[in-house]
């Protein structure tokens, strides 16, 4: 996922915050954006509820989301 980018649209929220928010800790959310750690979908819509909350809509998310991934596949070429 993407969240570190999310954050930063979400009105530069910290670890700490979403973490509150979500219902995780600061330390497993630090894992997921390293991508050390793997998510279960229920901690994925624990943290899309959180940004959402925080005026972050579903489709502003998936608009982020689809930016990144081209980004990403430009740099794979």
């Amino acid at each position: 996922m993407y969240i570190k980018l999310l954050r930063h649209f979400a009105g530069q929220m910290t670890q700490e915050e979403l973490s509150e928010k979500a219902g995780i800790t600061q330390s497993s959310l630090s894992r997921y954006e390293a991508n050390i750690s793997k998510m279960a979908p229920d901690t994925e819509r624990k943290i899309r509820e959180a940004f959402s909350d925080s005026g972050l809509d579903e489709s502003m998310q998936a608009v982020l989301y689809e930016v990144m991934n081209k980004q990403k596949r430009k740099g794979d070429k």
